[in-house]
């Protein structure tokens, strides 16, 4: 989910920048750059709990996903730490330009410009909850 506001800019303005970032990201992090990023990624992971009340959560959201053995964080640490920079990039060309879905919630603000795009649009969230009762999201690409 990106959520993203502006009280200088319209609303195609901002949605024209969003494009344009996730357009241009593949071309501008470097090997490097990701590595730094995966790391970083990675030490939050195994970041120790800070408080009991962390360590209590960590506890509950293994019960609830059925993780047993309680040791989900340092596999998914390891899983994170073996992602290639080029399986990164197939997955992040797969994920946000080749197979474009969203949902763009808009509030032109004073200026009452939406951004063009293609899509169906709805004023209603009723008759967008009715129009699409169900969501599916496909995570095979990661």
């Amino acid at each position: 989910m990106l959520f993203v506001q502006s009280p200088s800019h319209s609303a195609a303005a901002v949605y024209t920048a969003m494009r344009r970032f996730l357009g241009d990201t593949l071309e501008t992090i470097t090997a490097e750059q990701y590595a730094r990023h995966r790391q970083a990624l990675v030490n939050d992971i195994l970041k120790p709990h800070e408080n009991l009340l962390e360590r209590a959560e960590s506890y509950w959201q293994s019960i609830a996903t059925r993780d047993w053995t309680f040791d989900e964080m340092p596999r998914m640490a390891e899983t994170v730490s073996r992602i290639t920079f080029e399986e990164w990039q197939r997955a992040y060309r797969q994920t946000f330009l080749d197979r474009r879905r969203s949902l763009l919630a808009v509030s032109p603000g004073a200026r009452r410009d939406r951004p063009v795009q293609d899509g169906q649009t709805f004023t209603d969230p009723g008759a967008l909850r009715a129009a699409h009762p169900l969501y599916t999201i496909d995570l095979a690409p990661l």
